[in-house]
């Protein structure tokens, strides 16, 4: 019999008990990011973000709000399930509902940060939350930056930009890493990935990078030939509920699910344990990780114990020692053959890449893909999206 597709192992499942007859299945909502938000906007601030949550938690059909209780660092929401089996992504509903678009504060735009509680979570007597410093210049610069590009995701002011992962030769396709760029009102791009730091450092990552693995999904159902990389947060490489629906629908298409490949950003030395959880998990699903920043931010140890099955190693100095890189790609082939030397742009770098005998080279973009520049979903339908991708893929068939 076929596993079903919130039953894979290793993924958050569904509370299956139900509640007794009349007593609806309770659990909490923690507003994580409060403290910070008072000491910087003060009570008005911490006021308009949640009740913010909480008229947005009462978006999601199947909850009730119950009562609010404050603590230390955040406020808890009681919520009530309505159904005793609400489905497999209930907790994913009421985070994305929460943590989906910024809130105007004073003119400012913050985001709110958010976890989900089980039912028995101990609570703590009402207090409010802990006193803080005001956060400092970096800290609302973080903010206004996570603001803008939660915005710009949710209203879909995106443009994907792809280039290649090329074999030495130049012959063989490992797959198409994108870029996805920021577009605001004044049609400005802002890379995505510079963003990242800042909206790491604040712990406002995942829903930007549930939408785009969900926007990396719906590519791969249009274009039936295309191996994509999708990039996403060290935060993200993590078993919890932000990961349920997505994974039913891998484990639903696994052919799909064989051309997806997600690049996991550099992940911190603590988290390299849980990290490879995730990705014995997800691949296990047969989506291939690709490591960022081996050598540098994580060593070929913990690159090793992680487990991805592409390692993608820090862009080299084109004037850098031959034979410093030829032995780190070959130290680097003991983890995985899959090793990316990025930088192929860069003509002096590709020619040191293949001089070192890496076997995998990203970039250049095919040429022949300028002549369409981005794909854009300002204004636009994802559908009509993806129909305006394949019209520019049937004008430059061979583009990637």
């Amino acid at each position: 019999m076929a596993r079903r597709a919130n039953s894979v192992v290793g993924f958050p499942r569904p509370r299956k008990a139900a509640p007794p007859a009349g007593e609806p299945q309770a659990f909490f909502l923690r507003i994580t990011n409060l403290g910070e938000i008072s000491a910087a906007f003060g009570e008005s601030g911490l006021v308009r973000v949640l009740w913010a949550a909480w008229s947005r938690v009462g978006d999601v059909p199947w909850a009730r709000l119950a009562q609010g209780a404050m603590e230390a660092d955040g406020v808890l929401l009681r919520l009530a399930a309505l159904d005793p089996d609400p489905g497999p992504a209930w907790r994913e509903d009421v985070l994305r509902a929460v943590c989906s678009e910024p809130v105007e504060v004073g003119g400012a735009l913050v985001m709110p940060a958010a976890e989900i509680l089980d039912a028995h979570y101990p609570q703590t007597a009402a207090a409010p939350p802990r006193a803080r410093k005001a956060p400092g210049e970096a800290w609302l610069n973080d903010m206004a930056a996570a603001a803008a590009l939660h915005a710009a995701v949710a209203q879909e002011r995106l443009e994907f930009r792809f280039q290649a992962v090329r074999s030495a030769d130049g012959a063989t396709i490992l797959y198409e890493p994108w870029t996805v760029l920021m577009v605001d009102g004044q049609e400005n791009r802002t890379d995505l990935e510079a963003l990242r730091p800042g909206i790491e450092r604040l712990g406002l990552s995942r829903y930007v990078d549930w939408r785009l693995t969900r926007h990396a999904i719906a590519f791969l159902r249009s274009v039936p030939d295309l191996k994509l990389g999708c990039p996403l947060s060290a935060a993200s490489a993590r078993l919890d509920e932000w990961w349920v629906s997505i994974v039913a629908d891998l484990v639903a298409e696994p052919e799909l699910a064989k051309r997806l490949v997600l690049e996991v950003r550099p992940i911190p030395r603590e988290m390299v344990e849980e990290a490879q959880v995730f990705i014995e998990a997800i691949q296990g699903l047969g989506v291939r990780c690709a490591l960022q920043g081996v050598g540098v931010e994580l060593s070929l140890d913990q690159a090793r114990r992680a487990g991805a099955s592409i390692v993608k190693l820090e862009t080299p100095s084109p004037e850098g020692p031959a034979e410093t890189l030829r032995a780190f790609v070959g130290a680097a082939q003991t983890v995985t053959p899959n090793v990316i030397v990025p930088g192929g742009a860069d003509r002096a770098v590709a020619a040191r890449a293949r001089a070192a005998g890496a076997p995998w080279i990203e970039g250049p973009p095919d040429p022949r893909r300028d002549a369409r520049a981005a794909v854009r979903s300002a204004g636009t339908s994802l559908e009509g999206l993806y129909a305006r991708w394949l019209a520019v893929r049937s004008d430059h068939p061979q583009a990637g």
